[in-house]
């Protein structure tokens, strides 16, 4: 079929709009369907997850406060304050919250197991009520028979207590299994809109580029009026198409930076673990790949990290969600408890996530300083790759060297090196990544280094950690002046 100019124009736009479309819808139902994957997982499985182990901590204070009412007759015994508080105001505020959360559930199994878990557990309160209102004041623990049946009661309770902690842990687990099968969805969602993006570029350069020869063929029949006037009008539809795909790439960073929030801490989360801190944290783009991590896991021990992955913008992003995950999985479903154990099989996870074709562009993987802190015990256990962290006693600094080797891909690794610190109460933890030492800037365009940031770190350390985020923020502005932010900016300090 023999065509015009015009027409084989107008065929390329029709193949380029055919395409663009196509690969659009595409693009929009793998956004969806990760977007519908996280909403479950925000609004329902996670929010579940931190139910039911705030039900596990009431249980358990309730064991614990149960006792203490039977064997300490103080009538301002704190544990006694706390009994009464959980049976008037504690328990009667979870119920509710817990109530509206499985009104979402969609699994009868777990509807049923947490009614039941519930009237035990509501059993075990009506025990403790029984024991506070049978043992009201010292005079009331002289009866021996009484002490007799109370001592009877609260082994009840005991047993009734490990039992529902046990149907409880099930409960979790399932929970817990559903929240990591959605993460392997959403993260291969995300990939499928990364390819569909780089597959559409790709689509509508090369037609672009067919359209565009095509028109200079027009160009050389036509007079100059018309050569001037098609060339503005290609132009313009090329700039059309490069604005639109610019604008659906701004939507998937814009949706990875939402993607990336997930897996940060929150205020209250840090608020309640750390108590005096700070976290200074500048990503270079949209999305970072830096990123912090805080959890308490069990025994008092609150586990902080400052992490430093491979690249910027989306795909440091990518790979920080993957070792955030594996940070978490070492720690919280695999129960490791020594840093350098985890970043040991952080190193087997990470590896493992990226094998095949993407393992080739992931070299370094990630920098990390991971810290144990027991703030009972006063200590703190350390291990790193690169990172170190600087503790500062009264006006002293010393300093915990990670290994010379990242998480991720490395020739001749070794195992990593677990320090144990003992702390005094008024010391200063810092843990960060090397964006804030490598920014260049002062007066000479150098970079900052580590002996004026360990500098300015001694100088500032005795300050209220608020104080010293704000020292921080100045120091790097003013260091910067007209410059480009070279990298992720992560510093965190803990006051003990």
């Amino acid at each position: 079929m023999n065509l015009s100019l015009n027409q084989k124009i107008a065929l390329g736009f029709l193949v380029l709009v055919l395409t663009y479309g196509s690969l659009g819808y595409i693009s929009l139902r793998n956004l969806d369907k990760s977007r519908e994957i996280t909403n479950k997982n925000l609004l329902i499985n996670q929010p579940s997850i931190i139910l039911l182990n705030e039900l596990k901590l009431l249980v358990v204070n309730s064991k614990h406060a149960s006792g203490t009412w039977v064997t300490i007759d103080i009538r301002n015994n704190p544990d006694k304050q706390a009994l009464h508080k959980l049976h008037s105001t504690d328990y009667p505020d979870f119920k509710g919250r817990l109530e509206e959360k499985v009104s979402l559930w969609t699994d009868t199994t777990d509807k049923d197991s947490i009614a039941s878990i519930i009237g035990n557990f509501e059993d075990v309160l009506a025990m403790g009520q029984t024991i506070m209102t049978t043992l009201p004041d010292i005079d009331a623990y002289q009866d021996f028979l009484v002490r007799i049946e109370m001592e009877s009661t609260l082994e009840n309770i005991e047993y009734e207590s490990d039992i529902i902690l046990e149907r409880l842990e099930v409960v979790l687990r399932r929970f817990k299994a559903r929240a990591k099968q959605q993460d392997v969805e959403m993260l291969e969602s995300f990939r499928s809109i990364r390819y569909s993006n780089i597959f559409l570029s790709i689509i509508a350069i090369v037609i672009g580029v067919i359209v565009t020869f095509y028109i200079l063929r027009v160009v050389r029949l036509e007079e100059q009026k018309r050569f001037v006037t098609a060339e503005r009008d290609a132009v313009q539809e090329q700039k059309d198409i490069i604005e639109e795909i610019n604008q659906e790439i701004m939507d998937s960073i814009n949706y990875a930076q939402r993607i990336q929030r997930t897996i940060l801490p929150t205020t209250d989360t840090l608020d309640v673990h750390l108590k005096e801190h700070f976290v200074f944290y500048k990503p270079r783009d949209i999305v970072s790949g830096d990123f912090y991590w805080c959890i308490n896991h069990t025994d008092g021990n609150v586990w902080l990290a400052a992490a430093d992955c491979t690249g910027h913008g989306v795909p440091g992003a990518f790979v920080s969600f993957v070792c955030s995950k594996a940070l978490q999985e070492c720690v919280q479903d695999q129960d490791i408890t020594e840093p350098a154990a985890v970043l040991d099989k952080t190193t087997e996870l990470v590896e493992g996530a990226f094998e095949g074709g993407v393992a080739q562009n992931v070299k370094d993987g990630m920098d990390i300083g991971l810290c144990k802190i027991n703030i009972r015990e006063k200590k703190v256990e350390f291990a790193g790759a690169y990172n170190p962290l600087y503790l500062i006693r009264n006006g002293e600094m010393s300093v915990s060297n990670g290994d010379r080797q990242p998480i991720g891909a490395h020739e001749d690794r070794v195992p990593f090196t677990n320090h144990s610190i003992d702390l005094e109460e008024g010391d200063m933890l810092y843990v960060f990544s090397d964006g804030f030492i490598d920014q260049f800037g002062g007066p000479k365009g150098k970079r900052y280094m580590s002996k004026q940031f360990k500098a300015l770190l001694t100088s500032m350390a005795e300050e209220k950690v608020a104080v010293q985020s704000e020292l921080l923020q100045k120091e790097f502005t003013s260091w910067q002046g007209e410059e480009q932010q070279v990298d992720d900016i992560l510093v965190i300090g803990v006051r003990i």
